[in-house]
């Protein structure tokens, strides 16, 4: 199965005003854009940015992630992707911004009480 090109993830681009590349095609759950392709009854999924990313950079390096640096989840626009370390994606409290941590454990006490049982 052939990994979508550069222009195949251009042609669901639009440009906004602020430079970045929109994707316009699907977007999963968490809102970053993805493409699927099948062919004989296999099927397979990319996350575009990611995609994007590895097309004009290279292989995205072991244990990064690919940060947007116009913090824009749909934007493909190479130059505001950046290979980071995960603790330095994730900040310095280990989570990212899109991904508070929880007020309240899953049994309903706040997280800064001390469980005692």
């Amino acid at each position: 199965m052939r990994t979508p090109d550069y222009d195949t993830l251009m042609r669901r681009v639009l440009r906004d005003e602020d430079e970045c590349w929109i994707w316009q095609g699907a977007v999963d759950g968490r809102g970053y854009g993805n493409i699927g392709r099948s062919s004989k009854g296999e099927s397979k999924n990319w996350i575009v940015h990611r995609l994007m990313y590895e097309l004009v950079w290279g292989p995205i390096p072991e244990a990064h992630d690919i940060h947007h640096t116009c913090e824009k989840k749909l934007c493909l626009r190479p130059d505001h992707l950046e290979a980071v370390t995960r603790k330095e994606h994730h900040g310095v409290g280990g989570r990212h911004p899109d991904h508070p941590a929880k007020a309240r454990a899953a049994r309903g006490w706040p997280f800064n009480q001390v469980a005692v049982g």
